[in-house]
């Protein structure tokens, strides 16, 4: 079936509203999980630097920041999912209401 300029007009507009919430999602999300990840790393390093002494510090820290990343680079991705759902539906809905508001004008 070919399809018709009119369900090329019905479709198109769903379309973009899905690539623009995958958008928002991917880009919040990417910025929550680096916040996330750089953070961590800030305090591994203020707990090795502030509590340890500055040679063995320097040592323990390349191996605290690999563990670190095994076990909490799911949790972060996880975390910087749920954030960029929650920012993408927020977006989603406020131009939903924005939209309405014009159409109602």
């Amino acid at each position: 079936m070919i399809p018709t300029s009119t369900s090329l007009l019905m479709i198109s507009p769903l379309c973009y509203a899905a690539t623009m919430f995958e958008k928002t999602l991917t880009s919040s999300a990417k910025t929550i999980y680096w916040l996330t990840i750089g953070c961590v790393a800030v305090g591994l390093g203020w707990l090795c630097f502030a509590h340890l002494p500055f040679w063995f510090a320097l040592i323990v820290l390349p191996f605290a920041l690999m563990l670190a990343a095994l076990a909490g680079a799911p949790l972060a991705a996880g975390a910087g999912l749920v954030g960029g759902v929650v920012m993408a539906s927020v977006v989603w809905l406020s131009r939903k209401a924005a939209a309405a508001a014009r159409s109602r004008a």
